[in-house]
């Protein structure tokens, strides 16, 4: 697979008459067929031009680290999200500091949505239970 990988985008650069040594970055995701050192597209990219910087997605490590961390949150997601909407739903007074924190941070004051887990769906003009 990464020798396909790498040989497509070889084909692409050669089609454009983009020479590797033009190349200055390589960005993929972080799986080892994108970044590996011995066998990974990148090796392969390094063997082309070794001064190639090699950079994995940091987007895609934020939302791995993300996702580790929500596994380990004491309560669930969808339960926290609905306990936020009531806290500053029934309070005039919350819901003033948080038009005042989003005036401070400059975003725009948006209407708070209460989460709802859907387990049914109409499909069919029928309920199909989830």
């Amino acid at each position: 697979m990464r020798g396909y990988i790498f040989k497509t985008v070889d084909t692409v650069l050669k089609s454009f008459e983009i020479p590797w040594k033009k190349c200055v970055a390589f960005g993929a995701d972080n799986a080892a067929v994108m970044l590996g050192v011995h066998k990974g597209v990148a090796a392969y990219v390094k063997m082309e031009n070794n001064s190639v910087h090699v950079q994995g997605c940091p987007c895609h490590l934020i939302h791995i680290a993300a996702q580790s961390a929500a596994k380990r949150l004491p309560a669930r997601i969808d339960e926290l999200l609905i306990d936020i909407y009531y806290y500053l739903d029934k309070s005039g007074k919350r819901h003033k500091h948080l038009k005042q924190c989003q005036d401070l941070c400059g975003t725009e004051a948006r209407k708070i949505l209460k989460h709802v887990n859907t387990r049914f769906v109409l499909k069919n003009n029928l309920y199909v239970y989830m």
